[in-house]
């Protein structure tokens, strides 16, 4: 990738797979879970209120400082794509990581930013007290392989992977390529 906008045409594509995935997962939610490569992956519905994993920050004002969090988080991370590509020191790959973690925050912001407004009360958070900023993230990707024993009191039969999106994929995705080849991305950086 030659130009700068191919990092953000990059971006684009993955936000773009992301929302359909959603829509696709939202439009056919009565009729999931659905089991795919033998029941070890499934295609779920799970509305996550908070952050990955499920975690939240508790309560409305919890849920409003994350919302505001990923939106200043996709401001930053834009801007360091477009500092990265300018300093030309940075080599493809990570601005190709770069721009998956920049697709996967916006397409779960964009959750948080509107999923509520559209009349499904069971999009927005718990007693929210407006429809924008308070929308819960649509989940659908289970893979399904670690669960806790049965005999286990209160946890038996816990799936011990979450449920998550194709954003999520794509930030967790990037973070391992750029753990994996930090030495290579972060080389030339500090040099000029």
């Amino acid at each position: 990738m030659k130009k700068l906008s191919h990092y953000f045409l990059l971006a684009f594509g993955i936000i773009l797979l992301d929302q359909f995935s959603k829509y696709i997962t939202y439009i056919n939610r009565y009729d999931l879970p659905i089991s795919v490569f033998g029941g070890w992956f499934k295609i779920n519905y799970v509305l996550n209120p908070g952050m990955a994993f499920g975690a939240s920050l508790g309560g409305i004002y919890g849920k409003l400082f994350l919302t505001l969090f990923r939106i200043v988080a996709v401001v930053f991370i834009g801007i360091y794509l477009k500092k990265l590509y300018k300093g030309k020191l940075a080599p493809k790959g990570l601005l190709i990581t770069i721009s998956m973690i920049f697709a996967g925050a916006i397409g779960n912001t964009i959750d948080s930013l509107i999923y509520g407004a559209f009349g499904d009360k069971n999009l927005l958070v718990k007693d929210a007290p407006m429809k924008f900023l308070y929308g819960k993230v649509i989940d659908m990707l289970h893979i399904d392989l670690f669960t806790t024993p049965s005999w286990l009191p209160v946890f038996g039969n816990y799936p011990l992977w979450p449920v998550f999106n194709i954003a999520d994929a794509s930030i967790f995705i990037a973070v391992c390529i750029i753990l994996i080849f930090q030495k290579r991305f972060f080389a030339n950086l500090g040099k000029k």
